[in-house]
């Protein structure tokens, strides 16, 4: 299990979603692949090769294709899921050279149909170049993570996504 405790905190965020754990664990996790519908500035996320069978698990591993800063070019990375615990919790790390970051979600259940969704964003890089490249990133990159868990809850909220039993 990764250890948080000595990672530097670049983002935290928690939401309450009136829906049921299982349903918010299966649309954010099981089905990652689909982010590109509400995670702001992801173009495409797909499964490597060999890593296809559907849902979320360990190991498995990711390739994103997302905006470039100011909107401009395509930044193509690599992720693997390095946490994984049915309904409660899952974290990617993504492979990059100065960002390294750690995207940790974590879920809660409030009642049957209220669930309390933290998200946390960490990076274990302490040289000052990627001090400076973390901060211009994650500052652009929090531009687009507010309203993109928003669009995450009320999707959730209005029952507008399918979710398998």
């Amino acid at each position: 299990m990764q250890n948080t405790d000595s990672m530097r905190l670049l983002y935290k965020e928690s939401l309450t979603i009136n829906r049921p754990i299982a349903d918010v664990f299966y649309y954010l996790g099981h089905t990652f692949e689909n982010a590109d519908t509400w995670l702001y500035g992801c173009k495409k996320i797909k499964a490597f090769r060999g890593h296809e069978r559907f849902g979320m698990r360990l190991g498995k591993k990711y390739v994103r294709h997302g905006g470039g800063p100011f909107k401009i070019g395509t930044m193509v990375m690599k992720e693997e899921v390095i946490i994984f615990e049915e309904n409660k919790r899952f974290m990617l790390k993504t492979f990059s050279t100065a960002l390294q970051p750690y995207w940790d979600y974590q879920f809660t259940k409030i009642d049957e149909n209220t669930t309390h969704w933290e998200y946390f964003v960490y990076s274990n890089n302490s040289q000052w170049k990627d001090f400076l490249f973390q901060r211009i990133f994650f500052g652009i990159a929090i531009k687009r993570l507010i309203p993109a868990h928003l669009k995450v809850k009320a999707l959730l909220e209005s029952n507008s996504v399918l979710i398998d039993d």
